[in-house]
């Protein structure tokens, strides 16, 4: 047998195509999921980065429409057909459906014309995936069943279809908090980062991703609310070989687990979001190729009151080894599993003065505190004059005077001190502080501060400040200032706003990001790369796709030039221009005995070959000085204001000096009438020309 190498497969003579789709929302009568936006820009990453998918032919939708859905399918066709050579495509959703079809917002996409549109598509390969609530309706639209083997020896000879899907035809999907998305995704990309390379040989195959997923899933859902999810497949293969989905050896930065470690492998970031998991036996050698940086191994054996825990650095070029010997074992929590025993609930009102351990239970209505209160679970109504903790998960109200403690939150915490929460969805509103450990989906309202550690969905509003280190989806709305360690997708307003990369805006007195696809608009502005508007007095980037706009705009591999030179209204005249393709500029000039100016400009600069081309407009204000004032106060009234639309040629002598000519148009708007115009007896609109030389 012969296993196709992705450095082989997908080289010149074939191209690979990924359309991914993520959708949260599906319908008025469905819950709004939190992880399918996560879910496909996760696979994008994995398949850009292992896949053989450069980032031109991977497309990811969020919450599309029906007709937003055929138009992507519609212009890959047209893309596929246009490809000389042989092309494979890989289609994933993660999202809402039934029996019938696809569920995006409103509409309903049928099985029977997605499978439709995915056939149309003139591919030799084509991969679909579906991560979604009876995805396995899909199989039975067409009649398929299953065949074994899964995948033969497919090299470049194979062709036809392959769908997997996340569940039966009458299974529900299910994500989780705890893998951060869904649990059939989370397992396959966890497979496809090179836990499912069983054949050790550096690649992962089709049959391996399916396969590890498959068992992933069934073990992580066993004992969840909706129980066990089985995955599911249907082939239109012919050919022979293994299709391989990612080739480890394409990144270069390897996490590589040895023998001897064995039970449940977890490896989570420095921030502590799950990147994969898996079970490994200790014979195996498992390699995961994961981006560089630092990541946290937690090894849980599968007998023993101890588990392993080692921190390890990767870096590029490098394969980092952990062993037996790298672990710091620690004793587990001990905890009381809630079947385990006799399980205490309240189902009616339970009062308690002065809450002590063996007080605790399970609340299903009402919980009332003098001093404070306390239970394992809440599904109902906590309220306490100083203090509410809720071990585990609260489902509804849990407020209090003083502090709410919760460690798992699906609902409202309501304090006038702190409201904590392990992580959660719903809303916190306290006078002093919301805190959330974890990601939050929601609102946090306080008069004081928000702080959410991996990350919120939703809005965070505070008269203080808002922190999301972990990144932040929504809005941030503050009188203080927002910050967001991670990106923002959405928007930030407040005095003094500070981001690593903003996708949307942010609106302020001062912002300050990373990378910015939007605007920043404030007095200053910041930023590394702008990809859209920079509005604000001053601006700084290093590099911009877009219009930077204030008085000064700093682009460090931009515009920043001094030009000296005259014009007939002018004899010595300064100008600074700064910016990129758009620019703006501060000029003064002087005409001895008669008047000083100054003025501000604005335009777009080309650049063709070694000339420069400059078209701008801008306002100058003319002071008499000299004969024209003596005997009086200098005044504004004596001014002349001119509007200007100007066209300059340069030509690049050197990289520091370049001269110039140009000529324009003045146009008289005011004349100072307590004195002689700055201008003298210039008609109101008067040619101009001018050059000089430009320095820098």
């Amino acid at each position: 047998m012969i296993s196709l190498s992705i450095s082989v497969a997908l080289a010149e003579d074939t191209h690979r195509y990924a359309l991914l789709v993520g959708t949260n929302d599906g319908g008025p009568d469905r819950a709004t999921l939190r992880y399918a936006h996560d879910d496909a820009q996760s696979m994008e990453d994995v398949l850009v980065s292992l896949g053989g998918v450069t980032s031109s032919r991977a497309e990811v939708l969020l919450d599309p429409d029906v007709e937003r859905l055929r138009t992507a399918f519609a212009d890959l066709a047209d893309e596929i057909g246009a490809d000389a050579v042989r092309t494979e495509v890989v289609f994933y959703f993660s999202g809402h459906s039934d029996e019938d079809g696809l569920l995006l917002g409103e509409d309903h996409l049928p099985w029977k014309e997605l499978r439709t549109s995915i056939e149309g598509l003139n591919a030799t390969v084509r991969v679909a995936i579906l991560d979604s609530c009876a995805s396995g309706a899909l199989i039975l639209a067409k009649g398929g069943t299953h065949v074994s083997p899964f995948l033969v020896d497919s090299g470049t000879s194979v062709e036809g279809s392959a769908y997997l899907t996340s569940s039966s035809a009458d299974e529900v999907s299910q994500e989780g908090e705890r893998v951060g998305g869904s649990y059939f995704t989370h397992a396959l990309r966890s497979g496809l980062l090179g836990a499912a390379d069983v054949s050790g040989d550096g690649r992962v195959t089709l049959n391996e991703a399916y396969s590890f997923a498959r068992d992933e899933t069934l073990q992580q859902t066993e004992r969840t609310q909706h129980g066990p999810q089985h995955a599911n497949f249907d082939l239109q293969l012919e050919g022979s070989g293994d299709l391989v989905l990612t080739d480890l050896t394409s990144r270069s930065a390897l996490l590589v687990l040895t023998e001897g470690l064995e039970g449940r492998v977890t490896v989570r970031t420095e921030a502590l979001d799950l990147v994969a998991e898996l079970q490994k036996t200790a014979p195996q050698v498992v390699e995961l190729a994961l981006s560089p940086g630092d990541y946290v191994v937690s090894v849980l054996p599968s007998e023993g009151e101890r588990y392993g825990e080692s921190t390890v650095s990767l870096e590029d070029d490098t394969s980092s080894l952990v062993g037996l010997a790298d672990l710091s074992f620690e004793a587990r929590d001990r905890t009381v599993a809630r079947k385990g025993g006799p399980e205490r609930t309240t189902n009616g009102l339970r009062l308690t003065l002065f809450p002590v351990a063996p007080g605790r239970a399970d609340v299903d209505r009402l919980a009332l505190g003098l001093v404070g209160a306390r239970s394992t679970a809440l599904d109902g109504i906590g309220l306490a004059m100083g203090w509410y903790a809720v071990d585990e998960s609260a489902s509804g109200l849990a407020a209090a005077l003083g502090v709410v403690s919760v460690g798992d939150l699906d609902g409202t915490e309501l304090s006038m001190g702190i409201s904590h929460a392990g992580s959660g969805a719903g809303l916190q509103a306290t006078v002093g502080g919301n805190v959330v450990e974890r990601g939050f989906d929601g609102v946090q309202a306080s008069m004081g501060f928000n702080a959410a550690g991996h990350g919120i969905r939703g809005l965070q509003t505070a008269a203080g400040f808002n922190l999301a280190p972990g990144g932040l989806r929504g809005l941030q709305l503050a009188s203080g200032f927002n910050g967001a360690g991670g990106e923002v997708v959405g928007a930030q307003i407040a005095p003094l706003n500070l981001a690593a990369d903003v996708d949307g805006f942010q609106i302020g007195t001062a912002n300050a990001a990373r990378d910015v696809d939007g605007a920043q608009i404030s007095l200053v502005n910041v930023a590394r790369n702008v990809k859209g508007l920079q509005l604000g007095l001053v601006n700084y980037a290093t590099h911009v796709d877009g219009v930077p706009i204030g008085l000064l705009s700093i682009v460090k591999d931009g515009r920043h030039s001094v030009l000296v030179g005259g014009s007939d209204t002018d004899p010595l005249s300064v100008e600074v221009k700064s910016g990129a393709a758009f620019h703006t500029g501060l000029s003064a000039g002087y005409w001895p005995d008669r008047h000083v100016s100054a003025g501000v400009t604005a335009g777009f600069h080309f650049t063709p070959g070694r000339l420069w081309v400059d078209l701008d407009g801008g306002t100058r204000s003319y002071l008499p000085v000299g004969p024209a004032l003596e005997g009086r106060a200098f005044g504004v009234e004596d001014s002349t204001l001119m509007v200007q639309g100007r066209g300059t040629v340069g030509f690049q002598l050197t990289s520091l000096l370049a001269p110039y000519v140009g000529a324009g148009v003045n146009f008289r708007v005011v004349d100072g009438s307590a004195a002689p115009s700055a201008l003298g007896g210039d008609p109101q609109v008067a040619p101009t020309v001018f050059a000089g030389l430009q320095l820098f």
